[in-house]
């Protein structure tokens, strides 16, 4: 049954030439599901579409619009609605999704470049972008939503792959936004403070993670062993279980893909029945992890232990992961990381701790219009573990950046090391690299790939990475 059977009449004499759901996708052609709860936004929604160019608006509400058609259920199928559409492009896709609330880009990211170093094309959906690695787009947000999910499905499958690894945020299970989308392994990283503005609290988001482990055909769960949540989805979930995690006399006889780091540096993944020790371009614990959970989905899909060890060695940097922007230049080693909850910015303040043979200098700050409760976390983090802090603007948004930054103060550990505080990111990553001295290793946090600042209700330039290299080059 095709979309236009599915739907009935009233339907244009030219068939659409796809769908969307938001007015910045609109293109020429498209049936527009104008999805606003609200009927007067939808309307006006529905317009502007008409004007940019779709042929067809579709509601679930009885819009006054000649090229309106009404369909009650728009919202809770859309997805379906989509995946017909496009000649349902999952059918020639193997799905795995990959949630929780810190490394979820990472292990979305390793599956995929491991994947194609096996010779297998896999696309990647997430935070940064959609695609294939080489040639990602840029993304509107962590997951898309239905329509988009779909069409972007649709043309990985015309770009020739075979998989897709594909990040879902706590949002976008709340929401149903890949609720279309069958996915046959999925991952769990783990479940830390973020997001309780939408949410309310843990509890909400953790069943929200919840949801892709009982509410999709799973056949592998691979689940992080030290992370409370994961015996709870081991309960629940229809599907094999996987655990992976760091060595230690907690987890071993607990963990089907276990990892520990040989005196040498390499790193040793210890299996049922077989042992992978090899050297990865990766510094952080957590980043091993990572690795590990991207291993386990890869040996569940089929690829052999002697295959992974050939290649392990080229496995592709995530952009913005602990990326080293300098490595012991006249002002420290300068790294930039996405960690923008308190528990990433604690693992990666200590991953850069073992790896610092001078001081540790850490430049984070909260986005506005967000969690208020985690920014004197944030605080309190880096100012524990970071022997000089400047506190500063992330994405302030719509709010104050120094009403954040107030917030932020009142987390602060007087008894840790030095706290400065300057609004403006640009000036306070300057002044931290003046402060920094050739042993030292300064830590860019919070923003790692973005290439802009959220200001007001404009997105300025702005790239963490580019704005040390150019401030490093003046001084």
């Amino acid at each position: 049954m095709n979309l236009k059977q599915r739907l009935g009449a009233p339907w244009p004499d030219q068939d659409v030439t796809g769908l969307c759901e938001h007015t910045a996708e609109v293109f020429a052609g498209c049936a527009f599901f104008a999805v606003a709860t609200d009927a007067e936004v939808a309307l006006d929604h529905g317009r502007q579409a008409l004007a940019q160019g779709a042929r067809l608006v579709i509601s679930q509400h009885d819009l006054p619009l000649e090229q309106a058609m009404y369909y009650p259920h728009l919202v809770a199928e859309r997805g379906e609605l989509a995946a017909q559409c496009y000649g349902r492009p999952t059918e020639q896709l193997t799905c795995i999704g990959v949630t929780g609330t810190n490394g979820k880009t990472s292990v979305a990211y390793y599956i995929a470049g491991l994947s194609d170093l096996l010779g297998i094309n896999c696309g990647y959906i997430g935070t940064l972008g959609w695609g294939r690695l080489n040639a990602l787009h840029d993304p509107n947000m962590t997951t898309p939503n239905p329509t988009a999910l779909q069409r972007q499905l649709a043309q990985l499958v015309e770009a020739g792959c075979e998989r897709v690894a594909i990040e879902v945020s706590s949002h976008a299970l709340a929401q149903r936004r890949a609720h279309a989308v069958p996915f046959c392994a999925g991952v769990f990283t783990n479940l830390t403070r973020d997001h309780l503005d939408y949410h309310g609290t843990m509890a909400a988001y953790a069943a929200a993670k919840m949801q892709l482990f009982t509410d999709f055909p799973i056949v592998v769960a691979v689940l992080y062993v030290a992370d409370p949540l994961s015996e709870q989805i081991a309960a629940r979930v229809q599907a094999r279980v996987v655990r992976y995690g760091q060595a230690s006399a907690d987890t071993d006889n607990a963990v089907d893909w276990c990892w520990r780091r040989m005196p040498d540096n390499t790193i040793q993944w210890q299996v049922p029945g077989a042992t992978l020790c090899r050297d990865v371009p990766v510094i952080a614990d957590f980043a091993l992890d990572n690795v590990t959970a991207a291993l386990a989905v890869m040996v569940e899909l089929g690829a052999t232990l002697n295959a992974l060890s050939d290649v392990l060695g080229e496995l592709p940097a995530v952009p913005g992961r602990m990326e080293i922007v300098a490595r012991a230049s006249g002002h420290g080693t300068v790294v930039v990381d996405y960690a923008h909850t308190p528990d990433a910015l604690e693992k990666a303040l200590q991953a850069l701790r073992n790896a610092c043979a001078g001081r540790l200098i850490c430049v984070v700050g909260c986005g506005g219009d967000r969690d208020k409760g985690k920014r004197p976390q944030m605080a309190r983090v880096a100012s524990q573990l970071a022997d000089i802090t400047w506190l500063t603007s992330d994405n302030p948004r719509t709010e104050p950046p120094l009403s954040i930054l107030k917030d932020m103060q009142a987390g602060v550990v007087e008894a840790g090391g030095q706290v400065h505080t300057h609004a403006d990111r640009r000036e306070a990553i300057r002044r931290a690299l003046l402060d920094a001295e050739v042993q030292d290793v300064v830590l860019i946090a919070g923003k790692g790939h973005e290439d802009y600042q959220e200001v007001g209700r404009e997105r300025l330039p702005f790239d963490d990475r580019a704005v040390a290299r150019s401030l490093l080059a003046e001084i």
